[in-house]
């Protein structure tokens, strides 16, 4: 009997011997979807700040939003501008401004492989008249740590700035890559362009 209780302990205490515990240590990387509420929240911030200066809107007063475009090449943006735009409309509805769809149509095209639109970039395709007050433009500057953002709500009837606001977006939640171009057959970096 002793022996059995020998060869059970010794039996026991070599298998803890055995058991090795990994613990590697990663950092934490945080999820994207809290990276894109971080930069809705900066957005809402750009909202709120040109929202204290305008003066405010009547019931038949509305805006509309252009696309925010880079301030190098006014007649271009890209994804970021366009995504600033759009989640510009989301903020402003949010805060109860009376908006105006500039890409509306004002019919419904059925694409039977591809789904149903009623927005279009096509001058051909949209609305010829509009009642638009004040129109939110804004441009952005590229640089190696994020993208500064300037807006203004401008009053159309007279061209005049109501309201203006500047916003640091910072890298980790507008991504920059570098821009490559080509320069007698090498690869120059020496620009920063949005993704």
């Amino acid at each position: 009997m002793r022996y059995w209780l020998i060869i059970v302990l010794i039996v026991l205490l070599s298998g803890c011997d055995m058991v090795t515990t990994h613990r590697i240590e990663y950092p934490y990387v945080p999820p994207k979807e809290s990276k894109d509420n971080q930069l809705y929240s900066v957005i809402l911030r750009l909202t709120d700040r040109l929202l204290d200066q305008m003066p405010r809107m009547r019931a038949n007063q509305t805006l509309a939003i252009s696309s925010i475009v880079n301030l190098n090449q006014l007649d271009k943006t890209d994804g970021f501008g366009r995504q600033l735009a759009e989640s510009m409309y989301s903020a402003f509805d949010s805060r109860g401004v009376p908006l105006v769809e500039p890409r509306l149509t004002g019919h419904l095209t059925m694409v039977p492989t591809s789904g149903e639109f009623a927005l279009s970039r096509n001058s051909a395709d949209l609305v010829k008249k509009m009642n638009i007050t004040y129109m939110l433009v804004g441009s952005y500057q590229p640089s190696r740590s994020g993208l500064h953002v300037n807006v203004r709500i401008i009053r159309l009837s007279d061209r005049a700035v109501v309201s203006a606001a500047y916003e640091f977006f910072p890298a980790d939640i507008a991504p920059l890559v570098p821009a490559v171009r080509e320069v007698n057959g090498g690869l120059v970096r020496d620009d920063i362009r949005q993704q």
